[in-house]
């Protein structure tokens, strides 16, 4: 049985995790951590400090600051650990590689399993396209999210660009030719779950590959895939590719 501590469980995504957790065997949810108390079937704490139970693997659905509440006590106790939320900054991956020594890590730009096929997709697309395709991001989520561009679209980018030989141009306004970059455009509104678009744009023709997630239960089934894939792994930093490989 995998044991889950919920970071974030009073959230909206923490509810639908909590609610399609019910439905797998052999994992359960054994606490959640929030600052704001919700109605769950399992008790709530502060941070994970004050959480006294026993636990295989901490799933992170929160903000990235709250790395810095938990990272240590997660590796004081030998919890593995998902991180699912997005905007991560360069000190927090620094945060979550130097963990990784200790503990089994999981991050990914995002928890869609279509997301990540379409980034190993463009990945071969690019090889073959090379400099002569221009390359545009659209990606498009609902008004409540705080970080633009999104996680998945900055990965996308670094798929394509590995070596960052290309500028990131994000959105465009006034005069100038196109250099050599690829544009980045974001879109907030209404209740839009994540639609991602890849454009490739070459002499007479264009390449387009688009990933459409219609609800949040594609994140929720995807991070607990990477919470049963991680649980009992050997420390290191693990992603999306090696649960597509698995």
């Amino acid at each position: 049985m995998n044991r889950v501590i919920l970071y974030g469980c009073s959230g909206r995504m923490g509810q639908v995790i909590t609610m399609m957790a019910e439905r797998i065997d052999n994992l359960t949810i054994v606490a959640g951590i929030d600052v704001c108390l919700s109605e769950r079937e399992y008790q709530i704490y502060p941070s994970l400090a004050d959480c006294p139970v026993s636990a295989d693997v901490l799933l992170d659905f929160s903000s990235p600051k709250s790395l810095y509440s938990y990272l240590d006590v997660a590796i004081a106790r030998k919890l593995a650990v998902v991180v699912a939320t997005t905007g991560l900054g360069t000190a927090e991956l620094e945060l979550l590689a130097k963990a990784s020594e200790h503990i089994p890590v999981f991050r990914s730009g995002s928890m869609s399993l279509g997301v990540n096929l379409v980034q190993q997709l463009i990945k071969s697309a690019a090889k073959v396209l090379g400099e002569e395709f221009d390359v545009e991001i659209i990606e498009k989520h609902h008004n409540r999210k705080i970080d633009s561009p999104s996680g998945t679209a900055r990965t996308l980018v670094d798929a394509i660009d590995p070596q960052k030989e290309f500028a990131r141009k994000h959105g465009r306004e006034g005069m100038g030719k196109r250099a050599k970059e690829i544009g980045i455009h974001s879109i907030r509104g209404g209740t839009i779950a994540g639609e991602h678009t890849v454009i490739f744009a070459g002499e007479n023709e264009v390449l387009e590959l688009t990933h459409r997630a219609e609800s949040n239960l594609v994140f929720a089934k995807g991070a607990l895939r990477a919470v049963r894939f991680i649980a009992g792994k050997r420390p290191g930093l693990y992603n999306m590719d090696h649960v597509l490989a698995d």
